[in-house]
């Protein structure tokens, strides 16, 4: 029964206020720009019509969902291709992503939008996790490679920067209950409005210092 309530509730969310079409926050993130030639090889794409512009709506299909990793992911990841590509329209499949722990809503997302493949086993995959990258508690490290010149970006997550104590601990004491279909509808109802705050602060007055970035 619980597990039937959490889809329904979190479907509701989805497919309200909160759709993925047309939602106002969400186009505030803006769009990527990128060019994928297996459009062209494939047929898909005249020649010279292969560049994609993907939105936050886009990668929420892609993840199933909206949250402040999945929105932060992809501010994260359109800053860091404009770092590198400054005068032409970044290539997916053209840079190495590396992390400093695994976080499934920023791989997903990242994976998507860089054409990246990720996998655990990390042997000839173009997405790593390296716990060299780790800085101090509470961050998360994300670093792009140019695969061409070796110019790289990185980006530091100070995720205490930008949850508050109350959403922080929101997020921590009910998502684990939902995992485990031990929420109740108000609890659902709750982390959704917190989660969704998150991403509105993350595009809209993203916390001085929460996310930083540097280039090589």
């Amino acid at each position: 029964m619980k597990t039937t309530l959490t889809k329904v509730v979190l479907g509701t969310i989805l497919t309200g206020t909160l759709a993925f079409g047309g939602n106002p926050l969400y186009e505030k993130a803006g769009t990527i720009n990128i060019v994928d030639h297996k459009a062209m090889v494939a047929g898909s794409k005249a020649p010279g019509h292969d560049n994609f512009k993907i939105s936050l709506e886009d990668t929420g299909i892609i993840t199933g969902h909206i949250c402040g990793c999945t929105t932060a992911a992809f501010i994260i990841t359109k800053n860091a291709l404009k770092k590198l590509y400054p005068n032409t329209t970044p290539l997916r499949r053209g840079v190495n992503v590396e992390m400093s722990t695994y976080n499934m809503d920023i791989v997903d997302a990242i994976t998507y939008l860089t054409g990246t493949r990720f996998n655990r086993a990390q042997t000839n995959y173009d997405f790593i996790i390296d716990p060299n990258l780790q800085g101090k508690k509470g961050t998360i490290t994300i670093k792009f490679t140019r695969k061409d010149n070796k110019k790289s970006v990185t980006a530091v997550i100070d995720r205490m920067k930008i949850l508050s104590k109350e959403e922080a601990k929101v997020i921590q004491t009910i998502k684990p209950k939902v995992g485990q279909h031990k929420a109740t509808k108000q609890e659902i109802m709750k982390l959704a409005k917190i989660q969704q705050e998150v991403v509105k602060k993350i595009i809209t007055n993203l916390p001085q210092g929460s996310i930083s970035y540097s280039s090589k």
